[in-house]
């Protein structure tokens, strides 16, 4: 049985129970996205006299943008909504569901429009 493989049937169960964070968050995916995040802040946002002053920089701006507090702070786009044409809605069927015995005898808010 070649190691890898040795590796994840054998000890993976204990990397999914003894694991801080879960499993998703242990993806390459995050990585990636710092990649790209330290690409761009080390082309458009650091000092380029020299080495030392660019990393300051750039590790500055990766702590900034990692802080939650501050990315809440920041404004954010608003998508401009599109509302369909009276044509389309009258197309619509609305969803007919069924309710329980205990849920139907008690009045919802749709019953009284």
């Amino acid at each position: 049985m070649p190691r890898s493989l040795h590796k994840v049937l054998i000890h993976g169960g204990l990397l999914v129970n003894d694991s801080i964070i879960p499993i998703g968050q242990m993806s390459e995916e995050v990585k990636e996205t710092r990649n790209k995040d330290s690409r761009y802040f080390c082309e458009h946002h650091t000092r380029k006299f020299n080495r030392k002053q660019s990393i300051e920089d750039m590790i500055q701006m990766l702590l900034v943008s990692s802080d939650p507090y501050i990315t809440i702070l920041r404004k954010i786009k608003r998508k401009k909504k599109e509302f369909l044409p009276k044509e389309i809605l009258g197309m619509l069927k609305t969803p007919q569901v069924s309710f329980s015995q205990h849920e139907s005898s008690e009045p919802s808010a749709s019953d009284s429009e």
